[in-house]
């Protein structure tokens, strides 16, 4: 063989390889959950219907805005405490705004309580007793994260 015939075999490997690498790129799924994941999955264990379905989008749609006005103010607060890093803010002052996120953390999961307590008065008969097996899975449901892409 050539060196020319090898060059070129080469080259056409490492054309396919950047081509089948650039398809994976494009096409691959991102990483993380769909966000309607957990809901369709209880809906499904649950077996929901209709009705059930439509008061459950209406918790959801509640407990979403509850979480999203609890993670606005601890933003805020955290953005201060940082913030104040580089100040000469007391140190009352910092523990103050950490206290006041902590208390925020703490109204955040009797959101998320409350959430799945309403979802249980949902329950009807055999429901409740399918909700029961799946709160031992509620935490692994909902604390999957998408995983970041490395730069």
């Amino acid at each position: 063989m050539t060196n020319i015939r090898l060059i070129t075999l080469i080259a056409i490997a490492l054309a396919l390889i950047n081509i089948l690498l650039l398809g994976y790129i494009i096409l691959r799924k991102p990483g993380g959950r769909h966000p309607d994941g957990p809901r369709n999955t209880i809906i499904e264990k649950l077996r929901f219907d209709t009705g059930q379905i439509a008061a459950y989008d209406s918790l959801i749609t509640n407990h979403r805005s509850q979480v999203n006005r609890n993670e606005k103010t601890m933003y805020s607060l955290k953005s201060r405490l940082y913030a104040s890093l580089h100040s000469n803010e007391k140190t009352i002052i910092k523990d103050s705004l950490i206290r006041e996120i902590g208390l925020i953390q703490i109204q955040l999961e009797e959101t998320h309580i409350n959430h799945f307590e309403a979802l249980k008065g949902l329950c009807k008969g055999d429901q409740k007793t399918a909700f029961d097996s799946l709160t031992l899975t509620l935490a692994n449901l909902f604390s999957q994260r998408p995983t970041p892409h490395k730069k």
